[in-house]
């Protein structure tokens, strides 16, 4: 009888155990009871009373780990440290964890990342600090209870990625729309600290409509002006920390006026003479079509070029005989 009242007496904590600190304690004078029915006599009562005391305090949870931080960041390395849980919170402790995530949403789920001592107050990531990251740390504990997750703390970027990127302007463009002039702009590698629900996060713009400031964008590369007309000259410019203009970065963009939308000429490609002895004599006679298109800004004035992939018309698998014209 013993052995079964020991094992109920588990099995009852360790189901009330989800319930948390409160539901725990709520229950506890019930279970208390259920269990006593089970002992041979009351003598035994006190003793299982006890041994469900200390199952209660062990499950406990125990208060959130304080003062969490970013406490030294470099290219490589990012150091998160926080404060050692003492007196009762302290009690079984058998280290902390430190978990990771690239944002902080209400619905991020942050990842474990490292486990360290009890006596251990940071700890440092060797990993290189290219955007920011968000850190939280938890205690745990002998019967393997784990607090919550401690509030986030955030890193700062000191790297910057390796990449050979272009150096493209603003590519401020702009039409008209049913609903006003629409328009948009890049968001340079430079100017990226995050993102959040709507996309990337960093600078903020100023818009003006001739010399008429119309509105500060906080969240995107884009903007509605409803009231807006043909002819009208727009311009954006990024905005500091501080809020205050960064004249450099200054784009202007004129509304064509005819049309809505901008002609971009060919260049199509001289037909080169085939030889003589082109088996089919209609292969001497071909012109070309565009057919794939890329970008790039191959001369380096921060617009993008164009090439198009210029098609001949008497184009043939090489399964047949004849020419083709180059593509």
């Amino acid at each position: 009888m013993k052995k079964t009242t020991v094992y109920v007496a588990a099995f009852a904590v360790a189901a009330l155990a989800p319930l948390g600190a409160e539901g725990l304690k709520s229950d506890l004078a019930e279970t208390v009871e259920t269990l006593a029915a089970l002992t041979e006599t009351a003598a035994q009562y006190p003793k299982h009373t006890a041994a469900l005391e200390a199952a209660y305090a062990g499950l406990r949870l125990k208060g959130q780990v304080k003062g969490v931080k970013v406490k030294n960041v470099t290219e490589d390395a990012i150091t998160v440290s926080w404060k050692a849980l003492k007196g009762k919170d302290a009690a079984g402790l058998t280290g902390y964890r430190v978990y990771w995530a690239d944002k902080n949403l209400p619905t991020t789920v942050y990842s474990a990342l490292a486990d360290v001592g009890a006596g251990e107050t940071s700890w440092t990531w060797q990993h290189k600090s290219l955007r920011p990251f968000y850190f939280k740390v938890s205690a745990r504990y002998e019967n393997g209870a784990e607090t919550e997750l401690s509030d986030a703390a955030v890193s700062a970027v000191k790297a910057r990625e390796r990449y050979r990127l272009e150096t493209l302007d603003r590519g401020l463009v702009g039409f008209k729309t049913e609903a006003g002039v629409f328009l948009s702009w890049r968001l340079l590698a430079s100017e990226v600290t995050g993102y959040g629900d709507s996309g990337l996060t960093g600078t903020n713009f100023a818009v003006y409509r001739g010399g008429t400031l119309l509105a500060t964008v906080t969240d995107s590369t884009n903007y509605l002006d409803r009231t807006g007309s043909i002819a009208e000259t727009y311009s954006v410019v990024a905005l500091d920390a501080r809020g205050k203009e960064i004249p450099s970065s200054k784009a202007s963009y004129k509304i064509p006026t005819e049309k809505n939308y901008i002609d971009i000429p060919l260049q199509i490609p001289p037909v080169d003479a085939l030889p003589a002895d082109a088996v089919i004599k209609s292969q001497l006679a071909y012109d070309y079509a565009p057919e794939d298109i890329s970008i790039g800004d191959a001369d380096g004035d921060g617009q993008y070029e164009y090439y198009v992939r210029w098609f001949p018309s008497n184009f043939r698998d090489v399964s047949g005989r004849g020419y083709t014209g180059k593509t």
